[in-house]
């Protein structure tokens, strides 16, 4: 049988950041063909995880388990929400290409029930037109009963810019913070390693990094906010985000909402001018006017 291990380790303190971490492990019967660490750092933050929470490295993992059929064993606890989602996540990718991907199991140490979602949210923001456009409406509360308290932004090192891009990163965060800061909002970085040691399409999976990066704050918020690539009414499948896969990456304690698809990125622009700091700061591309 093929199985990848999630073996998550003692937190650990990296020069100013803290890091919390998951020795991913290959094997194949009873052979270990390979092992790598998975990695998230932070700032110094008012709470995180457990160190035997597991929630993260499974929606990070779930992917590239899929596409090598191998029955994922997470030696620490996972909701059973979580569980179920991940089920039916499986399955639509399964159905989507079952040439690619396989519906592989779980098995869990501990499953953990009855667990309490704290109010308000955190939303992805790296200054880009979908993450503008659902801070600004969140944020000022112009999305009627839908409208979500956001209490932090998260911006992502190791995703489009690369970890040895310091500069970049430094440049863009600081750009993303000076337009939050117009409205009060503050944002946290994330240092990952994640591609460098999860290999599967990056236009598949990029949704569940995301998501997987930012289950680390669900001691600070309980809900996620993922700003819409596509409308409604011109959807792509298979895509790595969509109004239907990305509230399966939902746990019982952190809520995933993807945001947005009620309108075009037209309209997305047309709402963000009404934010001047939003319109001077947004990065057209992911290496925005550097």
């Amino acid at each position: 049988m093929k199985i990848l291990n999630l073996y998550p380790q003692p937190l650990e303190q990296v020069g100013t950041y803290v890091r919390r971490s998951c020795k991913i492990e290959r094997q194949d019967d009873d052979q270990i063909i390979n092992s790598r660490i998975l990695w998230y750092e932070f700032p110094e933050i008012e709470n995180l995880p457990t160190d035997t929470d597991s929630e993260s490295y499974l929606i990070a993992v779930i992917m590239e388990a899929m596409l090598e059929n191998r029955k994922i064993v997470v030696h620490g606890t996972v909701s059973r929400e979580l569980l179920a989602n991940l089920t039916e996540y499986r399955d639509a990718w399964c159905c989507w290409l079952p040439q690619v991907y396989h519906p592989v199991d779980f098995q869990v140490d501990e499953i953990v029930d009855n667990v309490v979602r704290l109010p308000s949210a955190v939303c992805a923001f790296s200054g880009g037109v979908d993450a503008t456009f659902s801070v600004w409406r969140h944020g000022k509360n112009k999305n009627g009963y839908r409208s979500q308290a956001i209490k932090t932004c998260a911006m992502v090192h190791g995703f489009d810019i690369p970890l040895q891009d310091e500069e970049v990163f430094v440049t863009a965060f600081n750009q993303a913070s000076a337009t939050l800061k117009s409205i009060d909002i503050p944002l946290l970085p994330i240092r990952t390693n994640f591609r460098k040691v999860i290999w599967t399409n990056w236009e598949h999976v990029f949704a569940a990094a995301l998501v997987a990066a930012l289950q680390n704050f669900k001691k600070i918020v309980g809900t996620c906010l993922i700003g819409s690539s596509e409308p409604y009414k011109s959807l792509v499948f298979p895509w790595g985000s969509s109004p239907i896969t990305d509230n399966l990456l939902s746990s019982e304690e952190f809520r995933v909402l993807h945001d947005g698809a009620t309108h075009s990125r037209t309209q997305k622009v047309a709402t963000i001018n009404e934010w001047k700091e939003g319109c001077d700061n947004l990065r057209v591309c992911w290496q925005g006017a550097l």
